[in-house]
């Protein structure tokens, strides 16, 4: 009989080339149906690693059900690539990021991977107003009037002022992602339009929105300038990263230094070519 063959600690290589220039984590509500489609539409890019895990929430948007997360974010960060390091960790729950608080997020985030940049969607968006020179704004969201009331004060404490705001209403998470672009277009023209007294107004950040679907120059249709779609920025992990095309607009995403992806409040810094 032919002898086995047994070959035991073979040499390798590793290869990081699906991280070699960052690692993301994600933490994605369990009831969120866009927010990883869309990350992984924006992050195709070389050498840029996602890796997300989904975190416990009540499909009922309430500030009872998304202070609970709290007890369960540092675990589903530390289900994302135990024992291996992440450049950022983006909680991508902008409600619960207001109630929780921000430093706390970034709290329990660090908890779980010591040293990781943190990011939510709320800090985002007030800091990609800023980079844009925004100092007041209309407001589109899908809450109901508690949690409205409650982002305004937030974004006014920040130094942003909020003269107009609108809102689906909605407290039922599974229907939050799944509002169509026409209905988000139709709002946001509708809270952005800019009476004598508020002559400096910009447009307002929008909640759900896939990011081809504004369009992407002012028309007699859409007066808002092209200063604002659907997404908030995230840390970049590598200065380098290119600036990877918009579809059908002659626009670009900004990369640069911030990028993330909500369903609730989206920026998108980008510039038109003429």
């Amino acid at each position: 009989m032919d002898p086995k063959i047994s070959l035991q600690q073979r040499p390798y290589e590793l290869d990081d080339s699906v991280r070699s220039r960052a690692a993301i984590g994600l933490v994605v509500l369990a009831t969120d149906h866009v927010i990883e489609y869309e990350f992984r539409k924006i992050l195709n890019l070389p050498g840029v690693g996602l890796y997300q895990s989904r975190i416990l929430n009540e499909p009922s948007i309430n500030a009872e059900t998304l202070s609970a997360m709290e007890n369960r974010l540092e675990d589903s960060v530390k289900v994302i690539l135990p024992g291996m390091p992440l450049d950022v960790i983006a909680y991508g729950c902008t409600s619960a990021s207001m109630v929780i608080g921000p430093p706390r997020v970034e709290a329990l985030c660090q908890n779980a991977k010591p040293g990781v940049r943190v990011t939510n969607p709320f800090t985002a968006a007030v800091e990609a107003l800023r980079r844009l020179d925004v100092s007041r704004m209309a407001l589109l969201t899908p809450y109901r009037d508690e949690l409205n009331l409650q982002m305004r004060g937030l974004f006014e404490k920040e130094g942003i002022e909020v003269p107009a705001m609108a809102s689906f209403n909605v407290d039922d998470d599974n229907l939050v992602g799944r509002i169509s672009p026409d209905s988000i277009k139709s709002a946001v023209l509708e809270s952005a339009i800019i009476p004598p007294s508020m002559p400096s107004l910009s447009p307002a950040p929008t909640c759900g929105l896939p990011k081809q679907s504004i369009p992407s120059k002012s028309n007699s249709e859409n007066p808002l300038p092209p200063a604002t779609t659907p997404w908030a920025g995230m840390p970049s992990a590598s200065p380098a990263s290119p600036t990877p095309k918009m579809a059908g607009g002659g626009c670009s995403i900004r990369l640069g230094e911030f990028y993330q992806s909500n369903h609730k409040i989206r920026i998108f810094l980008k510039t038109c070519r003429s």
